[in-house]
């Protein structure tokens, strides 16, 4: 196995399934984008280990979503080395987030990641902006609004912000917009949430809840647990 570490600066090196071609023109990475996370100059040994994590999450098929994964790719600059992992449906926003906090997670790395759409990278090169990024600060929730959202709290993807949650679920505002939500009770007011607080919100994929959860009273009913503070909804 080659370690990015000892590749020439300048180097790229791939690691894709069979039939699959490291480049955005193949049939099944056109629509795709790429995770990547950075080591600066004088991290090889993490990217060294980074890069072995990632083949062996692939090919061990640690990582969910895995039909979704195309490769994986190291790049060798001057000033920092990149791994890149690639994905064939960039606009599967749940499957990419989800690969996205796994990968991460499964790397220990500390610093922010970004996914970008092959099509951006195509069209604007350097220029091109990360749709979806993962920052420490909200790593417990997997993602950060990335795109410009509305001043209508009802009319945007993801709500963070404790007031902004209060009025659409307390007030029972059905939105079909809403389609995950990230509350802090330490920066939050107590709330007793009926079942029908989220009746008319049809695309709610994920209620995500940091700090003290006796603070919050949830439906008996309606919640599929997965683990302490996180629901996806059913």
């Amino acid at each position: 196995m080659y370690h990015p570490s000892k590749l020439a600066v300048g180097a790229d090196f791939y690691c894709f399934k069979h039939k699959i071609e490291p480049n955005w023109e193949d049939p099944v990475c056109v629509n795709g984008g790429k995770w990547i996370v950075c080591f600066p100059e004088g991290k090889s040994g993490k990217s060294d280990t980074s890069w072995l994590k990632t083949l062996l999450a692939m090919i061990g098929g640690q990582l969910d979503h895995g039909d979704e994964i195309c490769g994986a790719a190291v790049s060798v600059r001057r000033k920092q080395e990149r791994i890149a992992l690639w994905t064939k449906n960039a606009s599967n926003e749940a499957a990419q987030l989800s690969i996205g906090k796994q990968w991460k997670e499964f790397l220990n790395y500390n610093g922010p990641i970004g996914f970008i759409f092959h099509d951006d990278a195509k069209k604007l090169k350097r220029s091109a902006k990360k749709r979806y990024k993962m920052h420490d600060l909200l790593q417990e929730m997997g993602y950060s609004i990335v795109s410009e959202e509305s001043e209508n709290p009802r009319k945007r993807s993801r709500l963070v912000d404790p007031e902004d949650i209060y009025h659409v679920l307390k007030k029972r505002k059905g939105t079909k917009a809403v389609k995950g939500i990230y509350l802090d009770m330490s920066e939050s007011m107590e709330m007793q949430l009926k079942s029908d607080a989220f009746t008319g919100m049809r695309c709610l994929e994920f209620l995500i809840i940091k700090g003290n959860l006796s603070k919050v009273q949830l439906p008996y009913r309606g919640l599929e647990f997965q683990y302490a503070g996180i629901f996806p909804l059913g």
